[in-house]
């Protein structure tokens, strides 16, 4: 697990603890002043008998003792619990006896005082379930990347580079089909979506060409967000697993720079190079370039189409990085 992980997972866990540990000190403090709500009060005028003052370090605190008379009996020097720069020894003041114990005396709390520590207490309580959910999801996420399968290395050489291409096929509007292909046209790798639906993952048959062997995986809506009048994609889901975790379950990484009007990407796989592709039209191969205008804007909607120099041996997760790029339309290519 990453530092950074383990960093956030302790943030949260912190900030859970401090939420939960503030319920329950202004949910106690709301109870105690909803209970001295309940009792009846009295105001009668008293007189500062004595004020105490103490210095503690740079604090100071003041001690106020009071006299006053309830039903014809005097109570001298009770410790009140107020203290304001006016007071002076010798000055009346109004205090609040409590009914049927005029020994306690102090000041009337405000009648919303209670209802402030209840409302912070549900703040507190909510944003700590919050976090706790917020730690429930980072263990999902971490027990998917641990589901995620492993794209190995095994069998793989790092030689001369090969000229692919990237398309999707136009005549696909629904159910699409992206497909990888080399200089002569001949179709290497591929990806059909056989199963649609609004609100749940599409389903895609990836196919090897070179060794006959075909998957199925799902994949999830694109999560997007709206940002500036622009609706930004943050990827999707690919058999479960947040496509960006999947990469890095993997060790897959991509760089991107502008290119002209478009982008380039360089792949990576276990730290090793193993392709470049650069942004293009629908008609990508070479001999097409006289006849039409091979370039792609950099704010775009989707990229479709990739001319790359890539290691053949690395089809499979060169594929798979484009096919991300394809399917996540973003306002800008290098979000």
């Amino acid at each position: 697990m990453k530092l950074s992980t383990i960093a956030n997972w302790y943030r949260r866990i912190f900030i859970a603890v401090f939420c939960f540990v503030m319920t329950a000190i202004l949910a106690f403090g709301g109870v105690i002043v909803a209970k001295n709500s309940q009792k009846e009060y009295k105001e009668t005028q008293a007189t500062i008998s004595e004020i105490v003052t103490d210095h503690i370090g740079e604090e100071t605190t003041h001690e106020v003792y009071v006299d006053y008379e309830v039903d014809g009996v005097a109570y001298t020097h009770v410790l009140f619990s107020g203290y304001e720069d006016s007071y002076a020894e010798g000055k009346t003041i109004t205090v609040y006896y409590e009914v049927g114990h005029p020994e306690n005396i102090g000041t009337l709390t405000p009648s919303w005082l209670k209802f402030l520590l209840f409302a912070g207490a549900g703040i507190f309580l909510v944003a700590g379930i919050a976090a706790i959910v917020s730690i429930a999801r980072g263990e999902a996420k971490g027990k998917a990347i641990e589901k995620a399968p492993i794209i190995t290395d095994e069998g793989r050489e790092i030689g001369e580079t090969r000229k692919l291409y990237f398309s999707l096929d136009p005549k696909t509007h629904v159910k699409l089909h992206f497909y990888l292909e080399d200089e002569n046209r001949n179709v290497l790798y591929e990806a059909r979506m056989t199963k649609h639906g609004i609100g749940v993952p599409h389903t895609y048959v990836f196919t090897d060409r070179r060794s006959h062997t075909e998957t199925e995986h799902k994949v999830g809506l694109v999560n997007s967000a709206e940002s500036n009048g622009w609706k930004v994609s943050q990827g999707f889901t690919f058999d479960g697993v947040d496509i960006a975790r999947y990469f890095e379950a993997n060790n897959i990484s991509v760089n991107y720079a502008i290119e002209g009007k478009g982008f380039r990407l360089a792949m990576f796989h276990n730290g090793k190079h193993i392709a470049d592709a650069i942004t293009s039209s629908r008609h990508v191969h070479e001999e097409d370039a006289a006849e039409h205008k091979i370039e792609s804007s950099i704010m775009r909607f989707n990229n479709y189409y990739f001319r790359i120099e890539g290691q053949p041996s690395y089809i499979d997760v060169i594929f798979l990085i484009l096919f991300k790029e394809a399917i996540s339309p973003r306002a800008d290519s290098l979000l």
